[in-house]
């Protein structure tokens, strides 16, 4: 027997809001969609969870106001018009979500939110499932593996169902691989194990990619920067795709199989998890789980309807293990060892865009595109001022290991850069940046390379290993000493101060340098001049470290000499 629909998320409430005044409290869809200039912003349990609710906000924004044979133009203007009242149309809003309101039931009913009816695991009957807590991505799949939590694995033994609901689209975006449970009709499943589809997408489709978007004031703004209306002129603009059509109003698909996208609302509600939540007796919450795997996005679609994450371009095995041709372009996933600003430019790589193997992340694309000129529509034209001074670039998104089969980290990290450098038509200061953080990688690379090598290690066949974890480890040292310094910089440096501040940042950043260097070397003890065998060469400490403070001083790949006398007393005695 089917449960009775209950807990409708258009209705109830269930999103985490932080208001302006700095009160908390949960909120329904529609109640976002209405307060949305005075909620600063969403603050979900799961931090990587705020990436998902915006999707979700967004992929309901693109429904409402699809229009077959809109223009570029046009859709230019329908973003402006919005933006210029400062608030989102509840009619509009509330209008769509009426039509689908039937839809958005979290338990229950023929047609259970992001789920499907009656779905159970093979040889089980319709109550068997897994334990609630298989959604909640922070809890340990095993006992020995608590990874980012300090939950113990079966703590959870039931969520709420404003709690669920978040889980839910936690699991469908981010669900690693791996072995499940083969579903009840499977004709895939081996040995009663149901193992991940080759050659596609076999996590969450947002676990494919890394996601970013910009951040604004309030959720209002939020939203509006992130909502892109096309990336490209010569695409048919997203508002024209009236057949694109989140997952609420489409039919359930039981295979496994790659499915063709029909644009960015389809993209960012794409269930790529055959689920079924089991309720609680009372009726109030969630105590189990079936999931089994779904379709999956056709890789070679995500490039046109994906506005959300940084690109790159596959090489030829990636485009093997993903069936698309070397070229296609392919999300790139976060690194979360490195700070995003030192992937500068793969985030904004508007300096060198014809060569450069990165694609920027389309809210960027159409960032600049609102500030463009527009000769057939005057009005459609946005001066910078709807930009703040300093862009607020949000990376969210999970990490895998094993085959995609585990979770290995999570990444919610904020990049504030001045707005000089998310512009296109004038890269002078992001030129500046590039060449400064350039010249400060080749300096901590050689920082790495010079203390590693004094330690007595060297890349050889016996050393290897040790050589590379030493360098990791000072390379990582030495960055996160740079990170307030650069993070600054980015922050302040313009079109027409870049090349002043390239001189201040240079010798900041060469004097932090130099009181590492200085801290390495007198750990070491021992004589400064004696030499000492290393790799087969002799080597003293005190030679080394003049070459690395010369290198540092280097006009070419180095960061410069100082602009005022510095003692670096570079002749050390026993």
């Amino acid at each position: 027997m089917v449960p009775q629909p209950q807990f409708n998320l258009i209705d109830e409430d269930w999103i985490n809001a932080e208001y302006s005044d700095g009160t908390q409290r949960k909120v329904s869809l529609k109640k976002a969609f209405e307060d949305a200039s005075d909620i600063q912003r969403i603050v979900p349990e799961f931090s990587q969870g705020i990436i998902l609710i915006l999707r979700f906000m967004l992929a309901v924004l693109y429904r409402c106001y699809q229009r077959e044979g809109i223009k570029h133009g046009e859709t230019k203007h329908v973003w402006g018009k919005i933006w210029e009242t400062g608030h989102f149309d509840v009619s509009v809003i509330g209008s769509y979500l009426q039509r689908v309101h039937d839809r958005f039931y979290l338990i229950g009913g023929d047609r259970p939110f992001m789920q499907e009816a009656g779905l159970s695991y093979q040889g089980k009957n319709s109550n068997d499932a897994d334990n609630v807590g298989r959604m909640v991505i922070d809890l340990p799949d095993k006992d020995n593996k608590f990874l980012f939590s300090l939950r113990s694995k079966g703590s959870v033994k039931s969520l709420s169902c404003s709690e669920a609901a978040v889980w839910l689209l936690a699991l469908q975006a981010y669900d690693c691989a791996g072995i499940k449970t083969p579903l009840a009709g499977s004709t895939t499943a081996r040995s009663g194990r149901e193992y991940a589809p080759k050659g596609q997408i076999s996590t969450g489709a947002l676990g494919f990619c890394g996601g970013v978007y910009l951040e604004r004031a309030n959720l209002f703004e939020t939203l509006m920067m992130n909502w892109v209306m096309y990336v490209e002129s010569g695409e048919v603009p997203f508002l024209a795709l009236v057949g694109d059509a989140p997952v609420w109003e489409r039919e359930a698909i039981s295979s496994m199989g790659r499915r063709r996208l029909t644009g960015p609302a389809d993209l960012f509600t794409f269930s790529s998890r055959r689920v079924r939540l089991i309720p609680s007796d009372d009726g109030n919450g969630v105590t189990g789980v079936v999931i089994g795997y779904g379709a999956q996005p056709d890789p070679n679609d995500m490039a046109r309807f994906e506005t959300m994450t940084l690109w790159r371009l596959a090489s030829k095995k990636q485009g093997e293990s993903l069936g698309v041709p070397e070229g296609t372009r392919v999300p790139k996933t976060h690194e979360p060892e490195k700070a995003l600003w030192r992937g500068l430019a793969s985030v904004v790589p508007f300096a060198n865009l014809d060569a450069s193997s990165q694609v920027p992340a389309g809210v960027l694309t159409w960032v600049n595109e609102l500030m463009a000129d527009d000769d057939d529509e005057e009005d459609n034209d946005f001066s910078d001022s709807f930009l703040p001074q300093i862009v607020a670039i949000h990376a969210q998104g999970m990490t895998y290991g094993t085959q995609n089969s585990v979770y290995t980290d999570s990444v919610d990290e904020q990049l504030d850069l001045n707005k000089a450098l998310v512009r296109r038509d004038d890269v002078s200061a992001l030129s500046v940046a590039l060449d400064v953080l350039d010249r400060i990688e080749n300096c901590v690379g050689e920082l790495a390379k010079s203390v590693t090598r004094v330690r007595g290690l060297v890349p050889n066949e016996t050393m290897r290993n040790r050589y590379l974890t030493s360098t990791a480890s000072i390379r990582a040292e030495a960055y996160y000493a740079l990170d307030a310094l650069c993070r600054k910089y980015l922050r302040t440096i313009e079109n027409d101060n870049a090349e002043v501040l390239k001189t201040q940042w240079c010798d900041e950043a060469h004097r932090l340098l130099i009181r590492l260097t200085e801290q390495y070397f007198q750990d070491m003890g021992g004589s400064w001049i004696a030499k000492r065998e290393v790799g087969g060469y002799e080597i003293a400490v005190g030679e080394q470290y003049v070459k690395l403070l010369r290198y540092f001083a280097n006009e070419d790949s180095g960061l410069g000499k100082l602009t005022d006398s510095q003692s670096t007393d570079a002749t050390k005695e026993d």
